[in-house]
């Protein structure tokens, strides 16, 4: 409604201003070709109203702005994404993964909200703030890989996944740090985990690194065949010629599931299209 403010309605008009009834209206009907500097300053104004619909207009109008002016309140933007209202939060947040570029002065403000919020108690807000982290923030940036990896440690395993989720976006291949932490979750109880570990493995570690290859042969027990899956794929990726994961990718062929059966031959296909004839 604010966002069309200056077309608007008397109805609106009135509202915005805070007046009663449109008798109001039609004496302010005289200023309305400048009302546009008003009604930013009212928007703002409302940006902290007791109401959450009307918290969540003000912010609409207020992104509509930034977007048309390209000069945005990306402050008052901002501000929201410590609203107690997640879908506020949520809106907020989205819209500043594409009203902010990382060379942006807010930039570093706006890092910090994301990282901020990479722990908030609705999903989906949280899974914005990957997004924005993964946008605005550089590749390699040590502060949101730091950020990551202490919630790599958290107890609730829905964030330890996100976090592990989010690294290859963030982290330049080889990273000591992140694939350290990575590592250590090979063995997590939780499945959702472990599976998400060792994919990003496959992302981040160095290629050929002996220490990571010998570290996910030694999981190829694992009881859960989507982590034998991922672990088929990560492991062609990383180590063609390392014999423990030819002699590992050749066991699997023997499993009981066909997916595992299926993703390790065509891990085999990969290494021996290039490497080994003798294997086809």
């Amino acid at each position: 409604m604010w966002s069309f403010l200056v077309e608007g309605t008397d109805q609106a008009v009135a509202l915005l201003v805070g007046g009663t009834c449109l008798v109001d209206t039609l004496m302010l009907k005289q200023v309305c070709r400048q009302f546009a500097h008003l009604s930013k300053k009212a928007i703002t104004h409302h940006l902290d109203d007791a109401s959450p619909a009307i918290r969540v207009e003000a912010l609409q109008a207020t992104i509509r702005v930034a977007e048309e002016t390209c000069i945005g309140d990306v402050k008052a933007i901002l501000g929201r994404t410590e609203d107690k209202d997640a879908s506020l939060r949520h809106l907020a947040v989205s819209a500043l993964t594409y009203l902010v570029h990382g060379d942006d002065f807010e930039a570093p403000a706006v890092i910090d909200a994301g990282i901020r919020l990479l722990r908030d108690g609705d999903s989906t807000v949280r899974q914005a703030a990957r997004s924005l982290l993964c946008t605005v923030a550089r590749k390699g940036d040590r502060k949101v890989i730091a950020a990551l990896v202490d919630i790599i440690q958290s107890e609730q395993a829905c964030l330890r996944q996100e976090a592990i989720e989010a690294l290859p976006e963030i982290t330049i291949r080889g990273d000591e740090v992140a694939v350290a932490a990575v590592a250590d979750c090979l063995s997590d109880e939780s499945l959702a985990v472990r599976r998400e570990a060792v994919a990003t493995l496959g992302d981040i570690a160095n290629y050929f690194d002996s220490d990571i290859c010998e570290l996910l042969c030694s999981h190829l027990t694992d009881p859960d065949p989507s982590f034998r899956c991922a672990l088929a794929h990560a492991s062609a990726i990383l180590a063609r010629l390392h014999p423990g994961t030819i002699t590992m990718l050749i066991s699997f062929l023997q499993d009981t599931h066909a997916e595992v059966r299926y993703r390790a031959l065509l891990a085999l296909g990969v290494v021996a299209r290039k490497h080994l004839p003798p294997l086809i």
